[in-house]
């Protein structure tokens, strides 16, 4: 860039300088062949070349000045960005007394995040680097559509496993439990005080008051087809990834904890798409309705020899059927107490 610079000034001066010739020649030729007096036209035209010579002077100390902002500019420009970013850090609002928060049952844990972001959870792409589990954190509401690196992430992984790219941003070591560690990580400067502030709202459950939740129930209606059921009080229900036929209660991101969907299909249909590892469970009837179960349990090993991405735990669904569509109920990675509980409130409406 500079090599560009020094050409163009330097084609900047040649073009001053024949441009001065070209007006000495022709003031001074017109004034020796139409004014009689020679000697003084001689020292006029010596002025004028004095001037010009002041005036190159002049374009070399503009040059030179130049050459000062650019060779320093580099400086100038990190030192705008160091100013950008504390800008944007400061402008966060750090008050986390409203903050939303995520319950992590399947590790013991829950925090906070920023009132005005969404969260995610990723397994799959976290086993694929080794890690048990990302938490990822951003502003875009459609974040579970996304896989990592995410804006800020809480990375579950081994206690004596390096987190890679950490040189790259700012890690925060948040806590040590048993054979694990949980960080806080960014690759944005202007989000360190985000970081250092949700490091701070990071608890382990306390099990007993997490049991006790179980116990205490909030209940789903659905209107447009006629029925309800209720659910435990930890179980919150996704506001995004919903629609009029789909609802999500989440306990660990969108996709885990307790989905509900209506489907208007055939229940053969249905049963037939089921993958090979549910299993046939016990039939139930309510309101003379026949409750269809299936079970999935998936010890360690078998999500080991499954691959990257599967995950043990006990899962369970059911299938409703009621006047031309089927309620599909799924409840994952939990017990089947906790399912027969749900089973037992559902009822239709209508």
């Amino acid at each position: 860039m500079l090599d560009k610079l020094y050409k163009k000034q330097g084609n900047t001066l040649i073009g001053v300088l024949v441009v001065i010739v070209i007006i000495i020649f022709a003031y001074f030729g017109s004034l020796f062949f139409l004014d009689k007096d020679g000697e003084s036209n001689i020292e006029k035209a010596n002025n004028i070349v004095e001037n010009a010579k002041n005036d190159i002077d002049n374009i070399n100390d503009i040059v030179e000045d130049e050459n000062k902002i650019i060779e320093g500019g580099t400086e100038n420009v990190d030192a705008n960005e160091e100013e950008e970013s504390r800008d944007v850090d400061e402008n966060i609002d750090l008050d986390a007394s409203d903050w939303g928060e995520v319950i992590i049952d399947s590790y013991g844990f829950k925090i906070k995040y920023h009132r005005d972001w969404y969260y995610t959870v990723n397994r799959r792409e976290a086993l694929q680097d080794g890690y048990n589990m990302i938490v990822g954190f951003e502003e875009d509401e459609n974040i579970w559509e996304k896989l990592p690196p995410f804006i800020v992430e809480l990375i579950v992984l081994e206690k004596d496993m390096e987190f890679e790219g950490g040189d790259k941003g700012y890690l925060k070591t948040v806590e040590e439990k048993d054979d694990l560690k949980y960080i806080l990580y960014t690759d944005k400067e202007e989000y360190k005080s985000l970081v250092d502030e949700m490091s701070e709202t990071f608890k382990f459950l306390d099990k007993k008051v997490e049991e006790s939740n179980e116990e205490v129930l909030k209940t789903y209606q659905n209107e447009e087809y006629g029925f309800e059921f209720q659910y435990p009080k930890n179980y919150n229900r996704n506001v995004i990834n919903n629609s009029g036929n789909k609802v999500l209660f989440d306990t660990e991101g969108p996709g885990t904890g307790l989905s509900v969907e209506v489907k208007e299909d055939n229940i053969n249909n249905i049963i037939n798409n089921l993958y090979d590892y549910w299993k046939k469970g016990e039939d139930k009837l309510i309101d003379s309705k026949k409750i269809r179960t299936y079970y999935n349990i998936t010890t360690p090993e078998e999500a080991e020899s499954r691959g990257p991405g599967a995950i043990s735990g006990e899962w369970y669904k059911a299938l409703v059927e009621n006047d031309g569509y089927i309620v599909e109920i799924t409840l994952n990675r939990s017990n089947s107490d906790l399912f027969s509980k749900i089973l037992e409130t559902f009822k239709f409406t209508n």
